[in-house]
C-alpha cells in the first residue's frame, strides 16, 4: 500500500494510480470468481464421491454377509460334528440303534431259515 506522504498532489498521477488499483481489483475478483467455481465443482465431486462409497461400503456387507452363509454353508458340517466323549457317546447310540434295527427278522412260524428277501424288501 501506498503510504500518503507518498502519494503526489498531480490530478493525472493520481488518476493512474486509481486506474492500476482497480485493475488489481478486477484480476483479484476474476480469481476468486475461478477459485470459487472450482470449489463448487470439488463439492460436487466430493458429493458424488461420498454417494458412490457409501454404495460401494453397502455392496461390500452384502458380499460379506453373502460370503459368510456361503461359509456357514460349505464348513457348517464339518463345524458340528462331535469331538471327544460326545463323539463316542454319539456314535455308539447310533450303532445301537442300527442294532435293533438289523437283529429284527420276520416271524417264520414255518420254521424254514432259508428264506431269500432281496435288499430292496425293507422298502
Amino acid at each position: 500500500m501506498i503510504a500518503q506522504e507518498q502519494l503526489s498532489n498531480d490530478k493525472d498521477e493520481l488518476k493512474a494510480i486509481v486506474y492500476q488499483l482497480i485493475g488489481v481489483v478486477e484480476e483479484q475478483k476474476l480469481i476468486i470468481a475461478n477459485q470459487n467455481e472450482r470449489i463448487e465443482a470439488q463439492s460436487q465431486e466430493i458429493k458424488v464421491l461420498c454417494k458412490k462409497n457409501e454404495e460401494q461400503a453397502q455392496k461390500i456387507d452384502e458380499l460379506s454377509y453373502a460370503v459368510s452363509i456361503l461359509k456357514r454353508h460349505r464348513f457348517g458340517k464339518r463345524s458340528e460334528k462331535f469331538e471327544g466323549e460326545n463323539a463316542t457317546s454319539v456314535d455308539s447310540t447310533a450303532d445301537n440303534t442300527n442294532d435293533n434295527m438289523d437283529t429284527s427278522t420276520p416271524d417264520n412260524s414255518s420254521g424254514n431259515t432259508s428264506t431269500t428277501t432281496s435288499p430292496d424288501a425293507h422298502l
